[in-house]
């Protein structure tokens, strides 16, 4: 996702956020970065990464608008080996995540925590915490 594209998604979001949505929305978006730099293998990642979104309940109606904006603004610039392994990381933690697995009815809003955990979705989570302080 390009910059312009963080920006333009970072600000829909916040924008018309309440501000404690803003603040659990912050809360998210640091924790997902905090998991990235964690030495938990691949697998603990993204469990914790789905957890924290679950947890948020708070920020759930915007983390499914981010997912919503992701598709929108960069799902369509994606190759398909970059869609496959997005597809592939959510199946794998509801084959084997147990209750995680109603996490992959909800599509890109599930995508969207393992795309800045394991993807180049840092930039954006980056932006989101600064556009919702």
């Amino acid at each position: 996702m390009s910059e312009a594209m963080e920006d333009r998604v970072a600000t829909e979001l916040t924008e018309g956020a309440t501000p404690e949505q803003r603040i659990a929305l912050a809360a998210w978006a640091s924790r997902l970065l905090a998991i990235r730099d964690d030495s938990e293998d691949g697998f603990g990642k993204a469990r914790s990464a789905l957890m924290a979104t679950v947890d948020g309940k708070a920020a759930w109606p915007l983390i499914q608008r981010l997912g919503d904006a992701i598709k929108r603004n960069a799902w369509d610039e994606r190759s398909n080996p970059e869609r496959a392994a997005v597809g592939g990381a959510t199946a794998m933690i509801a084959l084997f995540g147990g209750g995680l697995a109603v996490l992959t009815v909800l599509g890109a809003a599930a995508g969207a925590p393992l795309w800045i955990v394991f993807g180049s979705g840092d930039g954006l989570a980056r932006k989101i915490v600064a556009a919702a302080a």
